[in-house]
């Protein structure tokens, strides 16, 4: 089995929800629209289509490849404009994102790669899941080690406009506090406007009536990592799918780590879990990608039977 099909692949707007979001929640809550159509996407999760700027800037700086169908557009029935194959998906090449290669919507139905200064085009675009959550870490990932000062919170995120720090600053699992003006330690909600001073690990308000200096960002309590009471977990479910004589798809077995296991771990630590925790049957060569038969579809469904 080679990369391609070993792969958890994600379309432009499963990328752009995580990048936005930082939650893997939020990538499988999109519907079959909203995994095709970023204009669809974009009605569901603000900032979407910055996200998606994001992921072109970072193709641009060479981070990492995306895989696509080079397509010729031209006129169709009716004079609609159609995108006739010009070839098998593949890699596209960086220098296409150089030339200023972008995202852009076809009527809400897929996703075209374009560039002003080149003829190329692309369409299902997709880039690999690991790639993107191992790009734009979690929350849980940055703050592993404990809480850290603003200024050094927002220089582990990849610089504009590859990234937007007020997504880490109001993120749902994410808690600000710092010294009010009376020296008492204070949340800090990021709701509302302000100015950030990280060379100063300060924030202030617009008109500067007030500020908050020392602060420091870390996890919300409901988000401490939880490494031990996760590894316990996938080996039940893995357990149970065994007895169940079935078993997990290599991405599948990916997606379930990175949704049980906080820090989410990178694609080495993934490499070593696989190999530690499922049977070797399913690490054969073909098994991590088994019969439609064998298959498990959904690897929650196995959650009650493993903690019962």
């Amino acid at each position: 089995m080679n990369k391609a099909e070993s792969t958890c692949w994600w379309t432009v707007p499963q990328a752009a929800a995580w990048i936005r979001t930082r939650d893997r929640t939020a990538v499988e809550a999109l519907d079959e629209r909203q995994v095709k159509s970023l204009a669809v996407a974009a009605l569901a999760i603000p900032g979407l289509l910055t996200a998606s700027a994001c992921l072109a800037e970072a193709l641009r700086r060479g981070r990492f490849t995306a895989r696509g169908q080079p397509v010729s557009p031209e006129l169709g029935a009716a004079d609609e404009m159609a995108y006739r194959a010009l070839g098998e998906t593949g890699d596209i090449p960086e220098s296409f994102w150089r030339r200023g290669g972008e995202f852009t919507d076809i009527d809400s139905e897929f996703v075209l790669a374009a560039a002003a200064h080149t003829a190329a085009r692309y369409k299902d675009v997709a880039v690999d899941a690991d790639d993107i959550v191992g790009h734009w870490q979690a929350p849980a990932s940055l703050f592993a080690g404990g809480k850290l000062s603003l200024k050094e919170a927002l220089a582990r995120l990849w610089p504009a406009p590859e990234d937007q720090p007020i997504w880490l600053l109001t993120h749902p699992n994410v808690r600000a506090t710092g010294l009010d003006a009376a020296g008492e330690p204070v949340v800090i909600d990021f709701g509302h406007p302000l100015r950030i001073l990280p060379d100063c690990n300060a924030v202030e308000t617009e008109n500067g009536r007030l500020a908050w200096s020392a602060v420091t960002l870390g996890l919300a309590a409901s988000r401490a990592p939880s490494t031990a009471n996760g590894m316990d977990t996938i080996r039940l479910v893995v357990n149970a799918i065994r007895a169940d004589g079935k078993q997990l798809k290599r991405p599948d077995f990916n997606a379930m780590v990175r949704t049980l296991i906080w820090p989410q771990p990178d694609s080495r630590t993934l490499d070593g879990l696989w190999r530690d925790l499922t049977p070797e049957d399913w690490r054969k060569p073909g098994q991590g990608n088994p019969p439609v038969g064998r298959m498990v579809r959904d690897w929650k469904a196995y959650l009650p039977r493993a903690g019962a």
